[in-house]
């Protein structure tokens, strides 16, 4: 029996809200959500750094810290600052009069072999040798979602062969200072090592990873904060971080299934025949 033109009508009616409705999903899972990370590029400092002169420290925008000059760079006739505030990024602060492993540094110094580091945005990047830096996110982890973390990251000219040792983890709050060993942080995922070769010293090089959470969050995640935390290095070797970016968007296939179910599902109820008893 061939179908009514009635028939044929409300088909096609239905395949084109199936069509449309994957199509509206496959968007919208292509679509990522750019998180605010506070100060991405080390850019938003309350004073001038000199060249070659950084932080000691990182102080959240709520600690104020003094500067230095370290090796290989020189103060040429500039004296130290004090009472910077680097708004976002937090690490230990050195007792007065101390030296931190960790800050942010204005590398712009050509030491005759050209110079230093070169590839990075804006005047700043961060530094960091052994020690600890990180920034955590006024942002939840949700179910189901991606999160993608690309930056740039660096080894100048007078430095040794490192890897960027860098993760997102979860803080159970905000003011916590968050870092791997610290109770109550979990590790969600590490970049995978890969080591920066001698040839690429004195360029920033792009980096990214991701972490996908599960469908459900277990209690160490559920209502958790996302950290982002690296350690420069275990010794000397110093590593240069900028222009931080985290994207979360709905992991590959959240979505998909429910829209079809739903869809056929509806025709279903709609067309079934009533069962007489």
């Amino acid at each position: 029996m061939e179908p009514s033109a009635a028939q044929l009508g409300r088909l096609g009616t239905i395949k084109g809200l199936v069509c449309g409705c994957l199509a509206a999903v496959f968007v919208g899972s292509a679509r990522a959500e750019l998180l605010p990370i506070v100060n991405p590029g080390f850019e938003a400092l309350n004073a001038m750094l000199r060249p070659g002169e950084q932080t000691n420290g990182l102080g959240g925008g709520i600690s104020p810290v003094t500067t230095r000059w370290a090796f290989p760079f020189q103060p040429n006739g500039n004296m130290p600052q004090s009472g910077v505030l680097v708004p976002g990024w937090r690490s230990l602060i050195p007792p007065q009069g101390g030296n931190s492993p960790v800050g942010v540094l204005r590398p712009d110094v050509d030491l005759g072999n050209g110079p230093w580091m070169s590839g990075y945005s804006g005047s700043y990047v961060a530094a960091a040798q052994a020690g600890h830096t990180q920034q955590t996110l006024n942002v939840q982890l949700r179910p189901s979602t991606t999160y993608t973390l690309s930056f740039l990251a660096g080894i100048g000219l007078t430095d040794s062969e490192y890897a960027p040792l860098i993760g997102l983890f979860a803080s159970p709050d905000l003011e916590t200072l968050a870092f791997p060993s610290t109770p109550g942080v979990t590790t969600l995922a590490r970049m995978p090592l890969t080591s920066i070769q001698p040839a690429q010293f004195g360029t920033m090089l792009p980096f990214s990873f991701s972490y996908t959470t599960p469908e459900v969050l277990p209690a160490n995640l559920l209502g958790h904060y996302i950290v982002i935390s690296w350690l420069g290095s275990d010794g000397f070797p110093r590593m240069c971080y900028d222009d931080f970016r985290l994207e979360a968007s709905p992991a590959p296939g959240t979505g998909v299934v429910g829209v079809m179910v739903g869809v056929f599902g509806a025709r279903r109820r709609r067309g079934a025949p009533a069962v007489r008893t």
